[in-house]
């Protein structure tokens, strides 16, 4: 975990833009972004994933990024608990591959919304893919807070808690609070399947005037 992890001059601009694009911000649209010295950004997003390359060095090097942006209501979380892994490949031949490591910067604060990583991995045994261990021996959870970064091995079980920082069953009933609101990034040693470049026709808000 990593605190004032991205500059603020990179760090305004991309809340602002995040917070334009609200609710439209889509966690199951994400986006590639090579890591190589010829790479130029493109908008705010990926300035500043490449800032944070530089800023806090990654445990392993990686060919490129895949990033999406996260906004949610923390009384109602979309997502289950899950392995981030190559959905395309997933999709078309049942094998998984993993990111070399995956990272959340937080853009907000919010009331619970805490990121929850256990030490449960998938094994392949016996034609199916198992949970090792079976039950967590360990968890470690990260609290939003504003320029935030938490980063871990792309092979491990992780979700998002829900307003009382529980794991999430039903939505809860109550006011929705603050959103959550993230840039997730996972680190790649080799490229997922259809993932393309991020272009100001999706989420414009992302290329703002003034970009050099």
């Amino acid at each position: 975990m990593t605190d004032t992890a991205l500059s603020e001059s990179l760090l305004l601009p991309l809340i602002d833009a995040v917070r334009s694009i609200g609710a439209r911000a889509d966690y199951w649209r994400s986006f590639w972004l090579p890591t190589g010295t010829s790479t130029r950004p493109r908008g705010w997003a990926e300035r500043a994933a490449l800032e944070l390359l530089r800023r806090v060095p990654p445990p392993r090097p990686v060919i490129g990024l895949e990033w999406w942006l996260g906004w949610m209501r923390t009384h109602d979380v979309p997502l289950d608990f899950h392995h981030d892994r190559d959905n395309a490949l997933y999709e078309r031949t049942g094998c998984i591959r993993h990111p070399r490591w995956s990272s959340v910067l937080y853009l907000s604060r919010c009331r619970g919304g805490a990121l929850l990583v256990t030490d449960q991995r998938l094994v392949h045994r016996e034609k199916a893919y198992l949970l090792s261990p079976a039950e967590a021996g360990r968890v470690e959870s990260v609290q939003p807070q504003e320029n935030r970064l938490a980063r871990f091995d792309g092979r491990l079980l992780h979700g998002v808690l829900d307003a009382h920082n529980q794991v999430p069953s039903t939505p809860l009933d109550e006011a929705a609070g603050e959103p959550r609101l993230t840039l997730v990034m996972n680190g790649w040693g080799r490229r997922p399947e259809g993932l393309t470049r991020w272009t100001p026709k999706i989420y414009p808000e992302l290329l703002e005037s003034g970009l050099p």
